[in-house]
Parts: structure tokens; sequence; C-alpha cells
């Protein structure tokens, strides 16, 4: 199985009735051996490999199966989809946020956790946002060429993003567009209202996968393509009587605390031109509920 990371750090992992080797060549190109005589489980070498900081963001060739990436992401904290040097992209989980808030109990973040991989990156490399319940893919910036072009994309509606969902309830309509404007509420923290005054515009196009039942009700899936980038924008298109008119399941801010495990909200495709090789790119992660 191959990441489609650079080779110049390289990892490779074998297990067999004579034990378990695990070699890994650092940033110079030298090759580090970790091995048992008895069929280790990849984890426990892959934390002998980190130990000694080679840390495997990079190319990954295992012969034992794809238990790799599980390995993977429970060290390093992030699941990596692609990662260049200019770019990484990352499968963002459910309850975490991706930048640091206020607060200790905020400060674990997607930003937080890719710096701690790359010191030398930028203060603040994220380039967009998801909210903390919301999971799918992120792109991050390493340096400053790659989050000035990449944010332009993002401002100038270049950046092709595809959501799934599931709604509370039955959707008569196969497809449609909303167009609302929210904006903040004081009184009523982290909430946004809708004001067509003094609210931003935001535009979301939508169409109906399936309905389906969920923990014993109605929902219906849908996949949910916003052309802007407002807070809360998806949740509050689908959920406002002048949108969509049904809150996504597991959505405590903008639902009706309907019993669900999570925010059933995931990105799931994220498309834009490379910032420095301008290759348009395409990446994906399944919705897994």
């Amino acid at each position: 199985m191959l990441l489609p990371f650079p080779k110049e750090r390289a990892l490779h992992y074998t297990t067999s009735q004579q034990g378990s080797l695990l070699v890994a060549r650092d940033a110079e190109g030298r090759e580090h051996t970790f091995s048992s005589q008895e069929s280790a489980p990849l984890i426990d070498l892959l934390k002998k490999a980190l130990a000694q900081h080679l840390i495997p963001t990079s190319y990954v060739e295992f012969e034992a199966g794809e238990g790799y990436k599980e390995a993977l992401t429970q060290l390093l904290e992030l699941e990596y989809i692609y990662f260049d040097g200019e770019i990484a992209l990352v499968n963002k989980e459910p309850s975490l946020h991706a930048v640091p808030g206020r607060g200790e109990e905020k400060w674990e973040s997607v930003t937080t956790r890719l710096k701690r991989h790359f010191p030398v990156t930028l203060a603040n490399p994220a380039i967009h946002r998801l909210d903390y319940d919301t999971s799918g893919v992120m792109v991050l910036a390493l340096n400053q060429n790659s989050l000035s072009t990449l944010s332009q994309q993002f401002s100038q509606r270049g950046i092709y993003k595809r959501y799934v969902a599931l709604l509370e309830g039955a959707l008569a309509e196969e497809e449609g567009e909303t167009v609302l404007a929210f904006r903040y509420d004081p009184e009523n923290k982290p909430r946004q209202i809708y004001d067509p005054v003094l609210g931003k515009w935001g535009e979301t196009r939508w169409k109906k996968i399936n309905e389906e039942k969920f923990m014993g009700r109605d929902v219906t899936r849908v996949e949910l393509f916003p052309l802007t980038g407002r807070t809360h924008q998806l949740r509050l298109h689908t959920s406002h009587p002048k949108g969509i008119g049904l809150p996504i399941v597991g959505d405590t801010l903008y639902g009706e605390g309907l019993e669900a495990p999570r925010l059933m909200l995931h990105a799931t495709h994220l498309g834009f031109k490379h910032p420095t090789t301008g290759e348009y790119m395409e990446f994906f992660t399944p919705e897994i509920f």
C-alpha cells in the first residue's frame, strides 16, 4: 500500500512467522531498522521509529495489509491524505477544532497537531475551517505562497466543495438552491440568525441522495455544495424554514436535540488548483455514517 507522499522519508514494514521488520529512511536517506522476533504490532515498531524522530508522514509501504492507516493516525493524531511540502490535506475527525480557540480546553486542534509534525510551518496554516462537530477534508498551507494562493481561490469561489449530511425527516424535493443571509447573534453565542438587511449572503446548492432510517426515525441523505463559506452556512441553510427546513441530524445548535452520536455532516470532496504547479487536484474521504 502506498501513501501519496514524497520518498525522502520512507517506511517499509513486513511481518512473517520469523518476526516483524520495520525499515525507516530519514531525510538524509540513511536507513534505520526496527525488528522483533515475534509478529509485533505495527504500532509498537512505529513508536520506536518516532522515538528517533523518524516521523512517518511520508511514503509508506507495508506488506502486512492496510493496518498502517490506523496505526499512523493513532500516532500522529491526524489522518493525512496528502503531503508534498507545499500543502497538507487531512481527514478531520469530529469533535476537534480546526484552529485553537480561547482557553486551554480549546487549544487542541488540527493546526496545533500539524505544527507538532511540522514546527517550521506558518503561525496559522489553516486556509479554511470546518466546524468543531464536522468531519472531512481540510487543506493546510505549509508556506506563505500556498496560503496566499489558496486563500485567493477560496475568496474567488474557485474551490470545489461537496458535503454529505443526514437531515431530520423526509425531503420532498429532489434538488434545489438556498440563498440566505445570516449574521452573528451576540445574545446567543455562537448562533447565527437570519437577517436579510445586515447579514452576509450565503449560497448552497443541494441534491437529495435517498431517504432512510436512522435510530428508528425517518431521515434524508443529501449532498451539499456550498458556493460561499459563511459561518454555520450548511447548518443554517438546511434547518431554516426559508431554506430546506430540515435540520442536520445531531445538530444541537439549530436542530431539535434528537438523539444522535454526532453531527451528521462530513466534507467528502475538496478540489482546487495546486498553489505552485497550477494542476487541478481533488481529494475524497467517504462519510462513515
